[in-house]
C-alpha cells in the first residue's frame, strides 16, 4: 500500500497507531475488520490482481454490491473498499 492511500485512510477516520512520520499502514486483517458487516469477499483474479467486494451499493449503481477496481496488492483493494464504505455511510447517515 502506498503512503498516499494510507493518508486517505487516515483522513477517512481509519484508526491510527504510532507510525513515526506519515500515516499508519494497516495490515490486511485490520482493513477487513474495519469494514465490518459490509465486507463480502476478496478475490484473486486470473490476471493476478486483487478485487474486493462489499454488501452495499455505490451511488447510481445498478448492482446490489460494491466492487473495488483491481490492484496488485490485496490490502490496497480492501483499503479502497473501506474508503467507499465510509463515503456510503456519510451519504446514507449510517
Amino acid at each position: 500500500m502506498t503512503q498516499e492511500l494510507a493518508k486517505q485512510l487516515k483522513d477517512a477516520g481509519f484508526p491510527q497507531q504510532k507510525s513515526g512520520s506519515g500515516a499508519y499502514i494497516p495490515n490486511l486483517s485490520e482493513l477487513i475488520s474495519a469494514c465490518g458487516k459490509y465486507f463480502w469477499n476478496l478475490r484473486h483474479t486470473p490476471d493476478g490482481k486483487w478485487l474486493a467486494s462489499a454488501h452495499f451499493t455505490a451511488k447510481d449503481s445498478k448492482i446490489p454490491y460494491y466492487e473495488s477496481v483491481t490492484y496488485d496488492e490485496a490490502d490496497a483493494a480492501v483499503a479502497e473498499l473501506y474508503l467507499a464504505m465510509k463515503l456510503y455511510e456519510r451519504e446514507n447517515n449510517k
